[in-house]
């Protein structure tokens, strides 16, 4: 009797170990199912337009699922300010997602991103690195942390937060969460990689390629090149059209806030009291029609640049603000008390006379000065004849692309005019004109009719002196009578 069950409890010990042994190999698949489906997420990199946030949302949604829990958030470092903030979140608010950043070494996320070292807590409140200034962020009672790594170097950290059940986060928790990050970090190293791939090539093929080989251009590239890898504020000035906007973002795609947002504000296009709000954000009942709390511009661009064009058209009372801005990163939302604190970098742009508006007490000197770190004065196109062709071929290939023709070229009587032609709208006119040029021609050329009449009449230049001081109507009807000749008669050609 003794025997049998001596026998029967050792086949017990045998079933129980097999159990274990079982449920190890399942909870191993569990895990490789969990790590196959991030890298099926990450490996569609390759392949699709998906954003960093994006894949980084799958992936958190994965794992989330995976471990029952009821917040999940990835952290990655800013460099710029050796803080943590919340790159993508399952469970908790914009607001609250927008307005924590935790410094490398504070809190459970802080020491983790520190030490390189994966956490599991059991109660956040009973743990001598939580602190009390980050409770703010959501109420966690359990947590497993895991550093993000690439290379050895932590690149950010994962939370799990609070199990749906009452059980409490364990050990294999974080053996599988640590399984995972491998994943998540190789993913974020491939997307990363690919956005600054996308976003390098999309600078460089749009119909806003900054496009130059002339002496001026090389010059102002170069300085731009040097500029960009800075975090300084940089005024851009020169005549509308010229491509400030187009060097702003030139810049913000060439500095280490590649990743981050580029966020543009016409200071000319809204009244004073809703420029207020759309730079800074307002609170709920600031005013009528503000049902809502709304972040402004700077909040949206942290971490990231902001390129305020026409600033010397400021409303005097948005200057003093901006000051502010400039000299603490730090402001007030219209109708809040509470001051928000924004790591960006200020591109400015004007076509005005900032000295003359000085002198007249329409811009304030403090703000001019703050501006005026790195300024870049952009030439019009009329002192750089030479990028002309280079520009008007460009365009015609875009436009052809666009529009599915076949334009071959341009006429060297076309060239001609558009070399004499004195540009007051700069850049933004010689596309408009080629645009326009391929939509109303119906030849494989651009020929001097298919442009304005104000670039055709510069003709008039070699005309005799009398005819140059003929009223434009007069030279416009001469004008037209000459191209009706040309065509004998036939005003459906003229007209094209």
């Amino acid at each position: 009797m003794a025997k049998i069950e001596t026998r029967l409890k050792n086949l017990e010990k045998q079933l129980e170990k097999k159990e274990r042994k079982i449920a190890s190999l399942k909870e191993t698949l569990r895990i490789r199912d969990y790590q196959l489906g991030i890298i099926k997420k990450g490996g569609t990199i390759a392949t699709s337009p998906l954003k960093v946030k994006e894949v980084l949302k799958s992936s958190l949604d994965l794992i989330t699922k995976a471990m029952k829990s009821e917040i999940g958030s990835i952290m990655l470092v800013d460099k710029s300010s050796n803080q943590l903030f919340i790159e993508v979140a399952k469970g908790l608010g914009e607001d609250v997602m927008k307005s924590t950043r935790v410094n490398i070494g504070e809190d459970i996320s802080g020491w983790v991103a520190k030490t390189g070292e994966p956490l599991l807590v059991h109660d956040i409140e009973r743990d001598p690195r939580f602190e009390e200034k980050y409770a703010f962020r959501y109420k966690t009672k359990s947590l497993v942390s895991v550093p993000l790594k690439v290379k050895d170097k932590v690149i950010g950290v994962l939370n799990i937060n609070n199990k749906m059940t009452r059980e409490e986060f364990g050990e294999k928790d974080l053996i599988m969460l640590s399984a995972l990050t491998n994943q998540i970090a190789a993913v974020l190293e491939n997307s990363r990689l690919f956005e600054e791939i996308r976003d390098l090539r999309e600078s460089f093929q749009t119909e806003d390629t900054i496009i130059g080989e002339g002496p001026v251009m090389k010059e102002t590239l170069k300085t731009v090149g040097r500029v960009a890898g800075t975090d300084s504020t940089v005024l851009l000035r020169g005549e509308s059209g010229v491509g400030k906007e187009l060097i702003a973002r030139f810049i913000h795609y060439n500095s280490s806030r590649r990743h981050k947002p580029f966020v543009c504000v016409n200071c000319t296009a809204l009244p004073e009291n809703l420029l207020e709000s759309e730079l800074f954000g307002h609170e709920k009942g600031a005013f009528t029609g503000a049902i809502s709390k709304k972040l402004g511009r700077f909040e949206m661009a942290d971490g990231g640049t902001i390129f305020l064009d026409e600033i010397g058209e400021t409303p005097s009372r948005l200057q003093l603000k901006l000051l502010r801005v400039l000299q603490e990163r730090a402001f007030e939302r219209v109708g809040g008390t509470e001051t928000v604190k924004v790591n960006v970098r200020v591109l400015a742009a004007t076509n005005k006379n900032l000295e003359e508006a000085i002198k007249k007490k329409a811009f304030r000197e403090d703000l001019y000065y703050r501006l005026n770190v790195v300024t870049l004065f952009l030439a019009p196109l009329r002192e750089r004849k030479e990028d002309i062709p280079l520009l008007a071929e460009y365009f015609l290939r875009i436009y052809n692309q666009k529009m599915g023709k076949k334009v071959t070229g341009i006429s060297a009587q076309a060239m001609e005019l558009l070399l004499k032609y004195p540009w007051p709208g700069n850049v933004r006119e010689l596309r408009n004109i080629i645009e326009r040029a391929l939509v109303l021609g119906s030849k494989d050329t651009v020929l001097p009719e298919h442009l304005p009449l104000e670039v055709q009449m510069v003709k008039k230049k070699n005309l005799p002196q009398a005819q140059k001081n003929l009223p434009l109507r007069e030279i416009e009807k001469q004008h037209i009578t000459e191209v009706l000749h040309s065509v004998k008669g036939n005003k459906t050609r003229a007209a094209s």
